[in-house]
């Protein structure tokens, strides 16, 4: 839509401690994309843009832009004349770079392409945050999952309709044994029938909506073993 030569996203910037997370089209060289990670980061001068606001870099310093030395060491060998920005500050202190590129032969940047990169912008915001968001659940997970492994205890996760998302190891090692805990076609049962309707009915009332319900409550359901082991 820009027919932009490089579109780049720039999820978290480059540091002296930091190679940054950056997004490139494929059309990047892979060369020039590492030489900015570790070094021309520190020379672009294109950064700190107003929150949210399009802009080029003539706008932003004039002619002091062609002859900065990012542009002539970096922008120049790579054949690219004319740069698009948008910074988004994130929650949190974060900070998100939208940077589009055109050749050197080609045409500046229109008016209307800085309309139609605003309209863009939100949706980018948007999708980062979400991002984020999954990104920060995934931790949670893992650090949860990790501590539950660590005491040996077998936790279970279901959907909504029942089925089983994911075992923890522990979890896996005693239904692999089918004695008293079974698992069939991704549900989860039991050995005697009894036994087998009353955890159905605690599975229910756990996935149900608590909304009006009041305050949950630990709900428990034992089972016998065939090996004679304890319930």
């Amino acid at each position: 839509m820009f027919d932009a030569k490089h579109t780049t996203l720039i999820l978290r910037p480059a540091t002296a401690q930091n190679a940054g997370a950056i997004i490139n089209t494929d059309t990047v060289n892979a060369h020039a994309s590492e030489s900015y990670r570790t070094h021309f980061y520190a020379l672009d001068p294109f950064v700190g843009l107003p929150d949210g606001e399009v802009v080029t870099p003539e706008e932003l310093m004039g002619p002091r832009w062609t002859k900065s030395t990012f542009y002539r060491q970096f922008m120049e060998p790579v054949e690219v004349g004319h740069l698009l920005g948008a910074d988004l500050r994130m929650g949190g202190g974060g900070e998100c770079r939208f940077r589009v590129s055109r050749g050197t032969e080609a045409p500046a940047f229109s008016d209307d392409d800085k309309r139609f990169c605003r309209v863009l912008l939100p949706h980018l915001k948007r999708a980062i945050q979400l991002h984020a968001r999954i990104d920060d659940l995934e931790s949670e997970r893992q650090l949860f999952a990790g501590t539950l492994n660590r005491m040996q205890l077998g936790t279970i996760s279901i959907a909504r309709d029942g089925s089983v998302l994911d075992l923890n190891p522990e979890a896996r090692r005693i239904v692999e044994q089918r004695d008293g805990l079974l698992l069939n076609s991704r549900h989860l049962s039991t050995e005697g029938a009894t036994e087998r309707r009353e955890l159905q009915r605690v599975l229910r009332v756990a996935l149900s909506d608590p909304a009006d319900e009041g305050p949950g409550v630990i709900d428990a359901v034992s089972g016998p073993r065939r090996s004679g082991h304890a319930k």
